[in-house]
């Protein structure tokens, strides 16, 4: 927390953002935005770590829509194809516009949603913790690492 103002003017995109990148913020900013971040690659099957379950997402969606009026669901993921599959409908957007060296574009994105859904990974901490909405909500699963998530999350 001591040197968020820093990392907030340090992490910034500096370059020309293409004009899809640009689009997919307009409409992230317009919006009740919650960020969904779902990480499964190489998590699929790691012991350690695992993958947040369907329940944890329903669960932590059903407490956004509880919260807040309209919400929209910006779903970002490493398995699109899953992503689409389980997510479907008005209430969700796929971001899928984003691969390989361009994936940091993702993590300000993610930034910008006005709440976030957190897995278990860092690439989802870091699009959380760069949202500078002061009402932002920020739900993380509870088999994860307490010690660096900040006060005010919500553990679920």
């Amino acid at each position: 927390e001591p040197i968020r103002d820093i990392l907030l003017r340090d992490f910034k995109i500096v370059e020309c953002m293409p004009e899809k990148i640009q689009d997919m913020e307009r409409r992230i900013t317009a919006e009740e935005s919650v960020c969904v971040h779902i990480r499964r690659g190489d998590y699929v099957n790691n012991t350690q770590f695992g993958v947040c379950t369907e329940a944890y997402y329903k669960a932590a969606m059903r407490a956004m829509s509880e919260r807040l009026d309209h919400p929209v669901f910006y779903v970002f993921s490493d398995d699109i194809p899953y992503a689409m599959e389980k997510y479907s409908g008005d209430d969700f957007t796929i971001v899928d516009i984003n691969k390989g060296k361009d994936s940091f574009y993702d993590i300000w994105l993610m930034s910008n949603c006005r709440h976030n859904i957190c897995a278990n990974s860092t690439f989802s901490f870091w699009g959380a913790r760069l949202n500078q909405n002061k009402e932002k909500i920020i739900i993380y699963p509870k088999h994860w690492l307490p010690s660096i998530i900040p006060e005010g999350w919500i553990r679920m």
